[in-house]
């Protein structure tokens, strides 16, 4: 599954769409508990910043700063990296909610 960074790390005026998030993670997280015995194999990726109409922030220097390439992933890499992780999912690694960005997480300035 895919939902936003906000349904794994709370996020300031994410509640709805962290709430969302968080219930399909769980829901998700037991599927891959109840599965596995039928090799039904389950990750959840929570997706943050992303350059594109979807960013929740835009390019300025207060955010950028604190990515550490220095640039956000695009829309294409975003899903690209999505498929990669989620194809090296088997019952060894499996039940997982993983955090992708470009690696921002709101959790490291909570002033946003």
């Amino acid at each position: 599954g895919v939902i936003s960074e906000a349904g794994a790390i709370p996020s300031f005026g994410q509640c709805m769409n962290g709430a969302a998030g968080a219930a399909l993670a769980m829901g998700l997280k037991s599927m891959a508990a109840e599965s596995t015995e039928d090799n039904i194999f389950t990750n959840t990726v929570a997706v943050g910043a992303a350059d594109g109409e979807t960013r929740f922030m835009r390019d300025d220097e207060s955010y950028i700063m604190h990515v550490p390439s220095k640039a956000l992933l695009s829309e294409a890499e975003v899903a690209e990296k999505i498929v990669n992780v989620l194809m090296l999912t088997d019952k060894n690694w499996t039940g997982n909610v993983l955090t992708m960005d470009a690696g921002f997480s709101c959790a490291y300035m909570r002033e946003w």
